[in-house]
């Protein structure tokens, strides 16, 4: 089971400052922090804070990695951000607010959570949010179960 601490995240003011200037130590902090309340893997999502979100997801990641090897859950709706990040991320990885497709999860081979939501994309947060965490899908399960 995963205790996932969501708190680096753009929509907070803290998070979205410290993207635009780059402040790691903010982002290192909250990282850390999360890890001692009990989190076993760390959620990042850029929001709506940088126009280049890949960017910004890429900087979120090699800044938590100099102080966690957490596996981390990268959260975007958009698959061209998701295709480009995560394979780019060293250690565990999560795949969160994405859509729910064996290709998708064959491709980056990663875990997906599972939402609740509609399969083709972000569900309704009252649907059942986080029932599952699963490698890849059903099909994929038994091939991409290194997570």
């Amino acid at each position: 089971m995963y205790v996932i601490g969501e708190r680096i995240n753009g929509m907070f003011q803290d998070v979205k400052g410290a993207l635009i200037d780059r402040d790691a130590k903010v982002i290192q902090d909250l990282a850390t922090a999360q890890m001692a309340a009990g989190a076993t893997a760390l959620d990042v999502n850029v929001g709506p804070a940088l126009s280049d979100a890949e960017g910004g997801l890429m900087w979120l990641v090699e800044t938590i990695r100099e102080v966690s090897d957490a596996p981390l859950v990268i959260d975007t709706a958009k698959w061209n951000v998701m295709s480009a990040v995560v394979p780019k991320v060293p250690g565990e990885k999560i795949l969160n607010s994405c859509k729910a497709d064996v290709e998708i999860a064959a491709k980056v081979r990663g875990g997906i959570v599972d939402d609740g939501g509609d399969p083709a994309g972000v569900g309704d947060a009252g649907s059942g949010a986080f029932q599952d965490v699963r490698p890849g899908t059903d099909n994929a399960r038994s091939e991409y179960a290194n997570i």
